[in-house]
């Protein structure tokens, strides 16, 4: 019952997000990158883990639109989901894995989709609503210090806010 709520909730933001967006309409990347996050989102909250195999399909969907697109060159694609991918994984091992690594190579693969400042924009506004929600929880005592959260739905969100408002 959550994921439906969840769900609708997302489809509602892209709507409302496609019907109030100024300059150009997104690409079809960009609903393919909202589509594959909604469904890492579901996996995490579901199961607290982000399937390999999306990561791969995610991987090879942005080299092949890399490509294609004549505008974004693929070894622009390519630099920014490297070094997004270093700087998460840094994150990672100074957090003790406090951010899983599911997320990490969710955030670059992300990356590989929106470029480097978008990608950075990206992670801001995610972490911004995920410590948000969380102080929620805390403040309501829905959950303990120790809780952890999925993180794929903030990014999903984020991306979406990104997409629709860069």
């Amino acid at each position: 019952m959550k994921n439906t709520y969840f769900f609708t909730l997302t489809l509602v933001l892209i709507v409302v997000c496609r019907i109030s967006m100024k300059g150009t309409p997104p690409l079809i990347e960009e609903y393919l990158l909202l589509i594959l996050l909604a469904i890492a989102s579901y996996y995490d909250l579901k199961y607290k883990i982000i399937p390999d195999t999306l990561i791969i399909v995610s991987v090879i969907c942005s080299i092949l639109f890399g490509l294609l697109n004549i505008d974004t060159f693929l070894s622009h694609r390519l630099l920014s989901g490297l070094v997004v991918l270093g700087i998460m994984t840094m994150i990672y091992f100074l957090t003790k894995g406090n951010i899983g690594f599911g997320d990490v190579k969710l955030i670059a693969t992300t990356a590989l989709f929106l470029g480097l400042w978008r990608s950075f924009l990206m992670l801001l506004i995610a972490t911004f609503f995920c410590g948000l929600f969380g102080l929620i929880l805390l403040a309501t005592k829905r959950v303990s210090r120790k809780s952890s959260l999925a993180f794929a739905p903030f990014i999903l969100i984020a991306t979406i806010i990104t997409v629709f408002y860069q």
